[in-house]
């Protein structure tokens, strides 16, 4: 899990995850989520897109940059201003990618599976 090529091209969700109050992963994915789908490009360049199906009206097509510390495993990605958000990487394969973020918040966790569309 050295290599920042492993990431190219686009990924769609196919599931999300919570932790619920025993510590354990639960299903928290919605319908609206299945679409979305985020692509890392050369150059660190990132872009989320929502999709058709919006879960919230502030869900709209963002860019950014992302970059890979193959150390830590952890994805970071910036928005060009002062934010900046973490994830750390789980699995990562020529089709299939699991990433855990934190949101920040007591330290909830998200975890987030992709696949090649």
């Amino acid at each position: 899990m050295n290599d920042t090529k492993q990431f190219l091209g686009t990924w769609q969700v196919t599931k999300k995850e919570k932790k619920n109050a025993q510590n354990q992963w639960q299903d928290s994915t919605k319908s609206c989520d299945l679409d979305d789908r985020e692509e890392y490009q050369n150059m660190g360049k990132w872009y989320f897109d929502p999709g058709e199906m919006r879960c919230q009206p502030t869900d709209v097509l963002t860019t950014g940059t992302w970059d890979y510390d193959a150390n830590e495993k952890r994805l970071v990605f910036g928005n060009g201003q002062s934010n900046t958000a973490e994830a750390i990487v789980q699995t990562i394969t020529s089709d299939k990618m699991v990433l855990i973020l934190n949101t920040g918040t007591a330290g909830d966790s998200t975890r987030i599976s992709y696949k090649r569309p």
